[in-house]
């Protein structure tokens, strides 16, 4: 039996900094992981994208799949989380803010994106799950049954709404 920590390995070596990541396993010890990536688009404008990678037990890491952003991509996405059941079925939530020329106007304009990864290995389109003012923090989970609970704060003034 092998105990003890393998030898790191680099995942993701692009430019640009990764802001956020998250990683779940289902019950075959396979994995996926999802991050947000953040890279000078132009001269003071920074873009983020989100990004995808699979780890199977038997082969080891997949190559990554941009989940959302570059040319499809209308505003400054980040905070992806991620659900898996037991059979591997997933869903990913971020947040997308919509800029304003090259900035992001925080609290004008912010989507709630969810992709679900299919019992087949493919992730379908992204599509809004929310869109609103002040829109944060998204959060999922999941039952073994493949059954996802997202929820997300919805500033209104001086408080917070948590939906699901």
């Amino acid at each position: 039996q092998n105990v003890g920590w393998d030898q790191p390995q680099v995942l993701e070596n692009h430019t640009g900094s990764v802001v956020s990541n998250q990683i779940r396993f289902d019950d075959k010890d396979n994995a996926i992981l999802v991050w947000d990536r953040e890279y000078s688009q132009t001269a003071g404008s920074n873009q983020i994208n989100i990004y995808t990678k699979k780890y199977n037990i038997l082969s080891g890491w997949e190559d990554e799949i941009q989940l959302w952003g570059s040319s499809f991509q209308r505003g400054h996405n980040a905070e992806p989380k991620i659900a898996v059941d037991s059979t591997g079925n997933a869903f990913c939530v971020w947040l997308e803010t919509i800029l304003e020329g090259t900035e992001p106007v925080i609290g004008r304009g912010v989507n709630i994106w969810i992709s679900n990864l299919t019992p087949g290995g493919e992730w379908d389109q992204p599509e809004i799950l929310k869109s609103g003012n002040f829109l944060s923090y998204p959060f999922l989970t999941m039952d073994d049954s493949g059954k996802a609970i997202i929820c997300w704060q919805e500033q209104d003034g001086v408080f917070a709404k948590l939906y699901k």
